[in-house]
């Protein structure tokens, strides 16, 4: 069966947590992922980020139904997230101490063995599968970071080294609730055969690498045991720094009978 489990830890330097996720079983079978990382001070990143979550949860609930196709999905999900900037962007203009508040947002969308994601920001969505006899680790991030840093390296300006430590590497360019309209990136595929989705926040990317996020969560996909990866995957983001929130949700078929985790 289909499942996604998900834990967020505030990590060892920050006071509050600004990530926020919701893990939701819709008709039919298919599975929900949403996951925001707030920004915007104190008060305003949590805000951004719950807001988010509640209003792309609440739109997918009413508009979803299993006899949608695949251009109807992928219009509920841009527009739920659509609705989503406009209720943070209004919010943040009525309440001067919530000003300039926004949010990342990842949406997965997961129907028997296709997924559809949209991506705004710098979190992060990566599909995971065994590799073949002889070949490396086989994960892949599926999303485009929205910040300065990887424009740059688009257009060459600077190399992948210096993304690491540029002063600019944490200035988002592109999220929910800063601008009148936001435009996500939208892609669709196939769940990845034995393998599975990672979604998560950069608390656990800037601190853990590719093929050590496969090394630790291929094992427990594939063992049915994805409470244990993603528990694994944000100790080893604090025992590397922790400088960030932390949230990660693993997604995959397992062969157990356990629920989707709904907390978040």
């Amino acid at each position: 069966m289909l499942t996604a489990v998900g834990i967020t830890d505030i990590g060892l330097c920050r006071d509050t947590n600004q990530d926020a996720y919701s893990i939701l079983k819709l008709p039919g079978g298919a599975l929900l992922v949403v996951l925001c990382d707030g920004m915007g001070g104190e008060n305003g990143g949590n805000v951004a980020s719950e807001m988010t979550v509640n209003t792309i949860v609440g739109q997918m609930q009413r508009g979803y139904h299993p006899g949608l196709g695949d251009l109807s999905i992928r219009a509920l999900i841009l527009s739920a997230v659509s609705v989503a900037n406009a209720v943070v962007y209004d919010r943040s203009k009525k309440d001067e101490a919530l000003s300039g508040m926004g949010t990342t947002a990842e949406v997965v969308l997961v129907r028997e063995n296709t997924v559809y994601i949209a991506h705004v920001g710098d979190s992060s969505i990566f599909s995971l599968s065994p590799a073949a006899s002889g070949e490396g680790s086989k994960i892949e991030k599926v999303t485009n970071d929205h910040t300065r840093v990887q424009q740059l390296l688009d257009q060459g300006m600077i190399t992948v080294q210096e993304a690491g430590s540029h002063p600019e590497r944490h200035y988002i360019v592109r999220a929910v609730g800063v601008s009148v309209s936001v435009t996500p990136d939208f892609d669709q595929f196939q769940l990845p055969q034995d393998g599975g989705l990672l979604i998560c926040s950069d608390g656990l990317t800037n601190h853990v690498e590719p093929n050590e996020i496969y090394e630790i969560l291929l094992p427990a996909i594939q063992a049915g045991n994805l409470q244990d990866g993603v528990q694994k995957l944000v100790e080893a983001a604090n025992r590397f720094g922790g400088a960030d929130n932390i949230t990660a949700v693993v997604m995959a078929h397992t062969a157990d009978n356990g629920e989707a985790r709904l907390n978040g």
